[in-house]
């Protein structure tokens, strides 16, 4: 009973882990297409002649991916 207690255990965590990686890479793959749709919808503005549309929108990208990563390794 305590082998069978001890695999359940070790199944669990080993599922916990699993899924924490999962839901790290997937928030950084949906972190990843919002930059860069962000960033393109900045260039597109940048080309449409809304310059200052665009370095508002650049601006904002950089400062919250930057802010995020900072914030992401030190919690």
């Amino acid at each position: 009973m305590a082998e069978q207690n001890a695999d359940t255990g070790r199944k669990t965590a080993e599922r916990a882990q699993t899924f924490m990686l999962a839901e790290a890479l997937f928030g950084r793959l949906l972190g990843f297409l919002f930059a860069g749709g962000a960033f393109a919808g900045s260039v597109w503005l940048a080309f449409a002649g809304h310059d200052w549309a665009a370095v508002g929108l650049g601006t904002s990208i950089i400062a919250g991916v930057t802010a995020a990563l900072v914030w992401g390794r030190t919690s």
